[in-house]
């Protein structure tokens, strides 16, 4: 609070307190602190990611997707002029993509949570489009795979990560995953 009182407008500021609120375990304080934040700075986009995953972690995946949704649909392109180009206009980044995949990331693991599988596959597939080669993208088709029942995929996918990523952290679940789901169709 004291942060607040020095520097108040102090992007950021907000967002430490919901931190500092969150490892004192108290979460409706940090989600308000953290709402706040992302509400004062919307054109700082990891706010709002982090608002989200602050909502995941505390089982609030509804208020979560709801929070993902704008940041699913930025735009990765936009048009500008160009004198050299013989339509007189080209796409231009506008440096929102990563932003828009790890959206569509989180998304994803959001639908899975409320067990709304045919979703969480539109949104993981829309970040694939976006991002084919991205490990942590194909480990969550994986998991979105074998919980719609297509086991061979989700095989794919689970060993593609696992000869890339060996020593993840996931490791052992999908390990686990591999042995007792998929093996035994």
């Amino acid at each position: 609070q004291g942060l607040l009182k020095v520097v108040p407008n102090y992007p950021g500021a907000r967002k430490l307190l919901a931190m500092s609120y969150q490892a004192l375990n108290q979460p409706d304080d940090a989600i308000r602190e953290m709402v706040l934040e992302a509400r004062a700075n919307p054109q700082n986009y990891q706010f709002a990611i982090e608002l989200a995953e602050l909502y995941m972690v505390n089982n609030k995946f509804v208020e979560a997707t709801k929070e993902l949704d704008a940041i699913t649909n930025l735009p990765i392109e936009k048009t500008i002029t160009d004198e050299r180009s013989p339509s007189g206009f080209k796409k231009e980044p506008t440096g929102l993509k990563s932003y828009r995949i790890r959206g569509l990331l989180l998304l994803s693991k959001c639908y899975r949570q409320l067990n709304r599988f045919e979703p969480a596959d539109g949104a993981i597939q829309s970040a694939l489009a976006l991002d084919p080669e991205n490990q942590d993208l194909k480990l969550e088709r994986g998991f979105v795979y074998n919980s719609l029942g297509r086991h061979m995929e989700a095989a794919k996918d689970f060993n593609e990560f696992l000869s890339k990523n060996p020593n993840s952290p996931e490791a052992p679940a999908v390990k686990e995953i591999l042995r007792t789901t998929i093996i035994e169709e």
